[in-house]
Formats: structure tokens, sequence, C-alpha cells
């Protein structure tokens, strides 16, 4: 979905990671980057008669540094028990454009216009994943089981929109509003009203996903299962964010010939 993850614009990430070790217990960490963007534009109307604008544009990109965190026991030479964790991540070009107008009184020459737009992008939560597997575990000679289970859990109620608006954000046009003067008078009726409408907020989700397979020689079959929840609250009549809870499954089958010297 758009909404959720990439909002229909790319970002470039770049990552790098180590890991270690030590007897039965292994931990890494990993740095993510991507990038934010400043531009400001001044824009200077010598006269507004010739239609002339001049336009300096300032523009400052600077990269942004997310670790990330994973650890894995194996207490025993069958059992694998996991956690990762990574931390919210998104890209922000934050555009500021000024307009200025020539008057005959310098001292009057101040910004009669200012637009602000905030843009984020590829926005990725706060996740934290426990895990625990079972792996080539040896029932009898030739017949070998595997099991594994993950949980995610994803902090979406911190979610924000390419316009870098939280779902539960509204704004609507209130009439009997009124704007006064500093003598008390009415300068005029109506204005833009904000408000924060708890029902539409995101939900905090848990996936989970759970598999097994089955090795006896030259064959293995293999099967999964994963249940993915929604952020998105029911819409009542709202169309901005559409999703639905989602089911998965799968399953696989192989078989292994030996020619020879070559394996397939």
């Amino acid at each position: 979905h758009y909404e959720l993850y990439d909002d229909r614009m790319s970002a470039f990430n770049l990552s790098l990671a180590l890991s270690g070790g030590y007897k039965w217990i292994f931990a890494g960490v990993g740095v993510s980057a991507s990038a934010q963007a400043d531009i400001n534009s001044t824009v200077f109307t010598p006269d507004a008669g010739k239609n002339e604008n001049k336009i300096h544009a300032d523009t400052t990109i600077k990269a942004k540094f997310t670790p990330h965190f994973a650890l894995v026991g194996k207490p025993l030479d069958f059992l694998r028990v996991g956690l990762t964790l990574h931390l919210p991540t998104k890209t922000k070009v934050d555009t500021r454009n000024k307009i200025t107008f020539w008057y005959i009184n310098r001292e009057q020459e101040a910004e009669i216009n200012t637009n602000n737009l905030l843009v984020t992008y590829a926005y990725k939560p706060l996740t934290l994943a426990p895990s625990i597997a079972i792996t080539d575990f040896k029932v009898k000679e030739d017949l070998f089981i595997s099991a594994g289970f993950t949980a995610i859990w994803r902090k979406w109620s911190d979610y924000v929109n390419r316009y870098t608006e939280r779902p539960q954000d509204n704004v609507y046009w209130d009439s009997s509003v009124e704007i006064k003067n500093e003598d008390d008078s009415i300068a005029r009726r109506g204005d833009w009203v904000y408000e924060s409408v708890d029902e539409y907020k995101w939900n905090d989700t848990w996936e989970f996903v759970v598999g097994a397979s089955i090795e006896h020689k030259a064959m293995k079959f293999g099967l999964d299962a994963g249940y993915y929840m929604s952020p998105v609250p029911d819409q009542k009549g709202r169309t901005n964010y559409v999703d639905n809870n989602r089911i998965n499954l799968g399953a696989g089958f192989s078989y292994t010939w030996d020619i020879k010297d070559v394996q397939l």
C-alpha cells in the first residue's frame, strides 16, 4: 500500500552492518543512511508590470544515520533465539518560498508571501521482532524437522504521510469563527479549524509468521503461514487509507538428485 510504505516515491538508502559472536551468542549492529533536504527559495519581484522575478534557491542536503540492532542466541545445537530492533526512518524535504516586492520606501521592502512545504516519504516505523527456531532437529536416521516462529511489532501510531500529516489530523472551514481587530470589532467571519480525530489514529500492529519443514533423504517439504494486522482503523466513508488485515499461506517441495558428481 503506497500510503503505508514508499508513498509513491522512492528513496535511496545505504546500509552497513557489523556482526560477531562468542561461544553461543552473536550480536550485530548496522547503520542505514538516508537523506534530508532543506530548500530555501527567495523570490524578488522588482517590477510586477514586467512580470519579472529573480529567484535564489539555497539547497542543503544532509545525511541521516539510523542504527539497527540484532541479537541471536544458540543455547542448543538445534535451537536459535533471536531479536532485532529497527529504529524509525523517513526522508524529509523541507521547502520554504519567500516572495518580496520592491517599494519606493526601502524600509517597507519586506516579504509579502511565504509558503512552507514539508514533505515526508519512505516512512518506516519502529520495529521490534523476536523469533525462535528449531533447525535440522534429528528425529531418526535420515529424518529431520525444522520449525520457526517470528513476531513483529511495528509502531504505526507515529506514522505521518507525504504531507507530514497524521491520519487523525483534520481541517475544515468553520463559518461561525469570528476574527476580531484590536478594538474588538469583527474583521471577518469564518476560518480554518484544525482538529484531531482519535478514531482515525493508526494503531500499533503485530505480525505473526510460523513455518515448518520436514526433510527425509532427498525429499523436503515446507509449509508456512502468516497473519499481518493493519494499522488502519475503519474509515467510515473516508478513502484516504484503505487497508485490511492479511493472511498468507505458502508451501514448497523439493527433491534432490545426485547425478555422478553433479548435484541438482
